[in-house]
This record gives C-alpha cells, structure tokens and sequence, in this order.
C-alpha cells in the first residue's frame, strides 16, 4: 500500500481525468507509476549492458586494433586539410 500527496493542481488534473475516463484515481496512479518504474528499469538495464560491452571491448585487443586504426585515418584526414 502506498499513500501519495499531490499538491493541488496535480490534484484537480487527476481528479479531471478520472472523471473524463471513467476510471479511479488509484488505477490510474498505478498506470503512471507502472509506467514509470519500468521506463527506468529499462535504462538501468541498458546502461549495465553498456558497461558490460564496455569493459569487453576495452580488453580486447581486436577492438583496441581497429580503434586505433580509425584514429590513424582520421588524423591522416585531418592533416591532409
């Protein structure tokens, strides 16, 4: 169980939305925190993957080769101007 406070205009909105819907306040709280909880799981996870690749491609000396191969390239390009 959990108990919110909104402050008043928040309040007024949600209250109008329950009644143009036809819906509890409660359910739609529980939309919106639903929502919200697994829009921000969702990054959590994206970033944790991210770090795994991270940490992966750092040690790997294929990655490490072409990377420095890209800057090669990219220096040579931006002598050449």
């Amino acid at each position: 169980m959990l108990g919110v406070r909104l402050d008043a205009e928040t309040e007024l909105a949600l209250d109008a939305i329950a009644r143009r819907t036809r819906r509890p306040k409660s359910q739609i709280a529980r939309e919106a925190i639903r929502s919200y909880v697994l829009r921000n799981d969702v990054e959590a996870r994206a970033r944790a993957e991210w770090r795994t690749i991270s940490d992966a491609e750092r040690d790997n000396p294929e990655i490490e080769a072409l990377l420095g191969s890209a800057f090669r390239d990219l220096s040579d390009d931006l002598a050449a101007r």
